[in-house]
């Protein structure tokens, strides 16, 4: 049920439905005791509530996937719930974020995730981004282009050359960054990412 909730949703199913059915399953999950469902599932209830712009409630689901995937020892489940932790919370509490994000990045590198340490680069660049500090943007952006190679994600080498593309702009390298933005595309094309595009 979660999985199929998520292909909906990444297909454009609207936020609230998505919202909706997500609660509905959770509600079941946590009746039947099911907590590793339960978690993923206040991961994306959290995500839906961000996109919606409800900042509290969006953090208090990331923060109940983070209790639940602690007490049940899943290291997964965890890195995960405190990557969407750190993406629930608000601009200044950025050292706050960064924090959630380290702690996810150390269990994804025990776990030998390249996918999810990616995905902490890019969540630690975009931070990084957003309070303008571009300089750490680009290290943290950089590392997670060479990390999404590594795990052959050309999905997630897309996001990072688009984001390094961003900063080259914003630093006036256009022409390198028309050349990021290019290879970007080239990267989206290849997994047919339409939403990237």
């Amino acid at each position: 049920p979660v999985a199929g909730e998520r292909v909906r949703a990444r297909r454009g199913q609207p936020v609230r439905r998505t919202l909706e059915a997500c609660l509905a399953l959770l509600a079941e999950a946590e009746s039947a005791h099911a907590d590793d469902e339960a978690v993923a599932l206040h991961v994306m209830v959290s995500e839906a509530y961000s996109t919606l712009g409800d900042v509290d409630l969006a953090e208090r689901s990331a923060r109940r996937a983070v209790r639940l995937s602690a007490a049940r020892g899943d290291r997964r489940g965890h890195a995960q719930a405190l990557l969407r932790l750190g993406a629930s919370l608000p601009p200044n509490r950025l050292e706050e974020t960064l924090d959630r994000y380290r702690e996810a990045l150390a269990l994804f590198l025990r776990l030998a995730d390249r996918h999810g340490q990616t995905r902490c680069w890019l969540a630690t660049g975009e931070a990084h981004a957003s309070a303008g500090r571009l300089s750490a943007a680009r290290e943290a952006l950089e590392q997670a282009l060479d990390t999404a190679r590594q795990a052959h994600a050309p999905d997630l080498a897309g996001i990072a050359t688009f984001g390094l593309g961003t900063l080259d702009y914003k630093a006036g390298s256009l022409g390198v960054a028309s050349a990021r933005l290019d290879d970007a595309l080239r990267l989206f094309t290849t997994v047919r990412d339409e939403p990237q595009r």
